[in-house]
This record gives C-alpha cells, sequence and structure tokens, in this order.
C-alpha cells in the first residue's frame, strides 16, 4: 500500500502529482517554514546568549538605532545594522556629512 504524502507545513495532503521527495505543497508552504526555522534559530541564538552573558560576543548592536542583534540568522553574518532602515538613516547621515 502506498504511503499518503502530506505538507510537512499545513498537513494537507500533497497532489497526486507531487515529486515523490516534495515536502510542501506550494511556496507559500515552503516559505512559511523557512521563516519558522529562522524564528527558532534567532530565539536558541538570544537565549544561550543571555543565559551565558555572551551577548557582546555572539551579537552586536546597531550603530544607528542602539537595537541588540545576532548576524547571520536573520541578516547576514558581516551586516553592521539590523534593519535596512538602519542602514539607510547612516547612508543619508554619511550624505549630508559630504
Amino acid at each position: 500500500m502506498a504511503k499518503s504524502h502530506r505538507c510537512r507545513q499545513c498537513w494537507r495532503p500533497l497532489r497526486a502529482t507531487a515529486r515523490a521527495d516534495a515536502r510542501y505543497c506550494g511556496a507559500a508552504c515552503r516559505a512559511k517554514a523557512r521563516r519558522g526555522r529562522l524564528y527558532w534559530k534567532k530565539a536558541v541564538a538570544v537565549g544561550i546568549a543571555a543565559a551565558r552573558g555572551l551577548q557582546d560576543e555572539i551579537g552586536r548592536h546597531c550603530p544607528v538605532c542602539g537595537a541588540w542583534f545576532v548576524p547571520g540568522v536573520d541578516v547576514r553574518r558581516d551586516t553592521v545594522y539590523d534593519r535596512p532602515r538602519c542602514r539607510t538613516a547612516a547612508w543619508r547621515a554619511r550624505q549630508r556629512a559630504a
């Protein structure tokens, strides 16, 4: 008897024409699952940093707004700013100074 395949996000049955190794029913479920994985990755990193007192070693502070963030979780590893709004504000400040 064939095993019925279900979406790993919404648990609906996959369509009959889906590939044998398909995990999600569509792009929306795949994206939602990825966002969920990133959320938990960030939560674990923040929790470990807080428990061990390693906030400055694991994360960094945004030079514009001062918010603490973990590079490599929601943003690139080499980022300086925590969000695009801060990056734009810093660029505008540099342009005014020049």
